[in-house]
């Protein structure tokens, strides 16, 4: 199964929650066992803004990660601190509004063109593709042009802290 992970949320001592999109479940969560160790193999394939390949197997309460390995790290994006902040508002997004393990193919899509094409961009141009990213987030969500700015002002700005953290970083956002 390919994901990309949204989120990690630490639970016992060295056990992760593991928060994906992959176009076979849509947005679920899986265990990582011992993913906090210092020698976990997994910890580092698992990493937020991965897009990893594992086999999940049934658990006692949720399905568990086996066997991770990276397909793509991003690189790029995790070198840029403008180009970070805006994938992981895009993860967010994800986490945040899309229905839990409700498979679409269209957010699927929107997804691996997003973190792909922000790989590529160069660091100039980062402003206006997010900007064009946030009318294609909000449309595929559901929501049109005109209430764009009341959701990601006054609803997401208030529950998102990625979106807090680019305005910091460019005011004009």
């Amino acid at each position: 199964m390919i994901v990309v992970v949204l989120k990690k949320t630490n639970i016992d001592e060295y056990d992760q929650l593991v928060s994906c999109y992959s176009p076979e479940l849509g947005k679920y969560v899986f265990v990582a066992k011992s993913a906090s160790r210092s020698s976990s193999k997994q910890a580092l394939h698992l990493d937020v803004l991965n897009l990893v390949e594992f086999s999940p197997v049934e658990g006692k309460s949720k399905m568990i990660i086996t066997g991770a390995d990276s397909v793509e790290t991003f690189k790029r994006i995790k070198g840029s601190v403008r180009k970070l902040a805006n994938a992981f508002l895009v993860l967010e997004v994800f986490d945040k509004l899309v229905p839990y393990a409700q498979v679409d193919d269209d957010l699927w899509d929107f997804l691996m063109k997003f973190l792909y094409g922000l790989e590529r961009i160069e660091e100039p141009d980062v402003l206006n593709y997010v900007r064009e990213t946030k009318k294609a987030v909000s449309q595929i969500l559901g929501y049109g042009e005109k209430d764009l700015d009341i959701l990601f002002s006054d609803i997401w700005g208030n529950r998102m802290n990625s979106l807090k953290f680019i305005k910091q970083l460019s005011p004009e956002f």
